[in-house]
This record gives C-alpha cells, structure tokens and sequence, in this order.
C-alpha cells in the first residue's frame, strides 16, 4: 500500500440472527440532472473553507455487496497524491460512517484545529453514468447490510433513521455548483459527465456524509472550521479512476484560489 495511503475500520458490531433478502443498495440510477449553475437549496456558507491551509481528509471505500472493485479508493489515492496527502480506506460499514469525521476532528492536535478541515468522500453508485456532487444527506439506512453485518444474516426493517431525534437532512455548506462547474471546464471527454445531486441513497455512503455532516457542525460549535461533501462515482476502470483522482485534484487547487463560498 502506498506511504499516503491509510486503512481505517471501527470496532466490529454484535451478530444478528435471521435473514433478509437485500435490494441494491446503491442510489436511484440517475436522478433527474440539475445545472450547476442552479443548485438546490442548501444553507448559508459559515465561511472560506478553500484557502492553502485547508486540512483536506480523502476518503475511499473498499468493495461491497456484488462489486468486485470499488474505483472510490483508486481515485481517493489519486486525488490524495495530487494535493500531496494521505488518502483514508473505508470499510463499508454504518459504525464506521459513524465515527471517521468525529474521530479525525477531535483528534487533532490543539495547534491545527485554527485551519479549515474539509472531509472529501468518495463513493460508487453502480447504476449511474455521472459523477454526482451530493447537495444533502437524509437521516435514513435501508435494510441492506453492510460489509460486516452481511455474513451475520441479519433481520434488518425496512427503513430506519441513522440517528433518533435528529435532523432529518443535512447540507454541505461549500458550494458544490462552484465544484461541479470547474469538474465540467476541466474533465477529458473519456470521464463522465459531473451533476448536482439530492439523492445519496440508503446506504452506507448516505451515512457517511449526514455523519461527517454532523461531526462538522459540532466542531463549529467549539470554534473549528468544517465542512464535509460527498461524489458518488459511477462504474470506472482503474485507469479512468486514477485518472478522475487526478482531475478532481486541479479542481480543488483551482478552487483554492476562487471565492467558493461566495
């Protein structure tokens, strides 16, 4: 594994007894396009988060259900390489979308928590041909198990909220329009399409984000600066994912220099 590359996995969760057939667990096919120049609702910018002290924190996930390769953690080395960082491996499992952001921001030291922390997620969507900029995450999971609970046969309902009393969605607050514009000026006609997107699914992805969305709000509330977004990937060979890493790297140095929270 490369020097910048890391792993990171929670605690293993209790068995589950019975069984539940699984639906895909991936998002809608292809939501209905939005421009980028025309986002969808999102909340006031709390401030600049791209500035050249931007902590950035890249995330892969590793493979899933029937998906043999995962291009998210190609592309998150990629990407990671590109802006001279590590990028984090995932495993595909609620406990640990629960806990990365949290964990990462209070475990920073005293001296750094005065920059910018922006989490940069990475995931696959099977059924879609665009890279989707995730305007919002929703406070649910479906009853697809994850990586860890799949071999357990676990009795899963239908729906159920990712946390009790607690927001139904959150927002990113960077300005994905800004993002999904450069991607689309600067992406070689060989790597999709990029669009905004409200639908990030049931699944572990979704929980990722609305968590990492949450972590970051607290740690605004303690005088830190934090932000998290998430792209959803559709199916890519490994060439195209190491070359969507290093793509979406110039769009992040390019965004450096513009007002994205404007």
């Amino acid at each position: 594994m490369p020097m910048w590359a890391r792993t990171w996995a929670p605690t293993p969760i209790r068995k589950t007894p019975d069984s539940t057939t699984a639906p895909d667990p991936t998002p809608a096919p292809e939501p209905n396009p939005t421009s980028p120049r025309s986002p969808p609702t999102r909340p006031e910018p709390v401030m600049p988060l791209l500035d050249p002290s931007t902590h950035f924190v890249i995330t892969g996930f590793e493979p899933f259900g029937d998906n043999a390769y995962n291009p998210s953690w190609d592309t998150a080395q990629a990407l990671a390489e590109g802006l001279g960082l590590q990028a984090h491996l995932l495993s595909v499992t609620y406990s640990s979308a629960a806990q990365f952001a949290r964990a990462h921001l209070e475990a920073r030291p005293a001296e750094q928590r005065l920059s910018p922390t922006l989490f940069v997620h990475l995931g696959l969507a099977a059924r879609r041909t665009r890279l989707s900029f995730e305007t919002r995450a929703l406070n649910r999971r479906n009853n697809t198990p994850d990586n860890v609970e799949r071999p357990l046969n676990p009795r899963l309902p239908d729906e159920q909220p990712l946390r009790a009393d607690d927001l139904e969605q959150r927002h990113p607050h960077l300005d994905l329009a800004r993002l999904c514009t450069l991607y689309q000026e600067l992406r070689a006609p060989d790597l999709p399409p990029g669009q905004l997107s409200q639908d990030c699914g049931a699944y572990v992805c979704n929980a990722l984000l609305y968590h990492s969305l949450r972590a970051a709000e607290l740690a605004r509330q303690r005088g830190q600066i934090a932000d998290a977004i998430f792209l959803h990937l559709p199916p890519l060979s490994p060439e195209q994912a190491h070359q969507l890493g290093h793509t979406l790297a110039t769009v992040f140095r390019r965004a450096g220099g513009d007002e994205l929270n404007a």
